[in-house]
């Protein structure tokens, strides 16, 4: 990719990244003006430009339910991502399915190309923080619960495994590294689910994960402010 391609793609980062937010705001704890998005996409070393589908579908999502005055669907929003993509679930993937869980979505390499938004809700980073950071610069998680994650991962793709597994794992927490007000999330990943290509390949896993409890360790300035 040359350098105005990629400064092209930074641009429409940035703008899809406020038009969602304008429209995610009762999820999100921080919100930021376009210039701060676009200075942070534009100097950040740790940009997922895989993000970019995921943007694009959920401003699409957005945009068309604001006009069917329908209530957002995380589900609903995450198969339409999946469907972009020429993707699909296997059968049996419906139970591991739930609004009220979070949904990360994985390539064969690791990199994240899909988060739920209301991640955002136990979040104290603000969007652009999430997405132009690497995600061990941002949580504290503990070694073994990463290591049995990144192994069951690449065990689904070495061994083509087509169908939702379950993980033998106990909750674990997560804590934010350096946001304003330092969440800190009890969360529980009890499965995987292979998302496959239209040969039914598996191309990437989705983790569906519940959060049991969560706090904010620091008050916002912002609350202080208005009190």
């Amino acid at each position: 990719m040359s350098t105005a391609e990629l400064e092209v793609k930074k641009q429409k980062f940035s703008e899809l990244l406020f038009s969602i937010q304008s429209q995610l705001e009762p999820f999100l704890n921080v919100t930021e003006s376009f210039s701060s998005i676009e200075h942070k996409v534009k100097s950040s070393k740790a940009l997922n430009l895989l993000y970019l589908p995921n943007l694009e579908v959920l401003s699409e999502f957005l945009i068309e339910n604001q006009f069917k005055s329908k209530k957002f669907s995380e589900i609903d929003a995450l198969r339409l991502f999946v469907k972009k993509m020429g993707w699909h679930f296997p059968e049996g993937s419906d139970e591991f399915l739930l609004d009220s869980h979070i949904f990360e979505i994985y390539d064969h390499q690791g990199l994240q190309i899909y988060r739920s938004f209301n991640f955002f809700k136990i979040s104290s980073y603000s969007i652009t923080d999430i997405l132009t950071n690497h995600w061990w610069d941002l949580y504290e998680r503990n070694p073994f619960i990463a290591k049995s994650l990144a192994d069951q991962a690449i065990r689904i793709f070495s061994e083509q495994i087509k169908t939702p597994m379950h993980l033998q794992l106990q909750p674990h927490v997560a804590t934010e590294k350096w946001s304003e007000r330092i969440s800190e999330a009890q969360m529980f990943h009890d499965s995987f689910v292979p998302v496959l290509d239209e040969h039914n390949n598996t191309v990437a896993i989705l983790s569906p994960y519940r959060i049991l409890n969560f706090q904010f360790k620091k008050p916002s300035q912002y609350l202080q402010a208005d009190a």
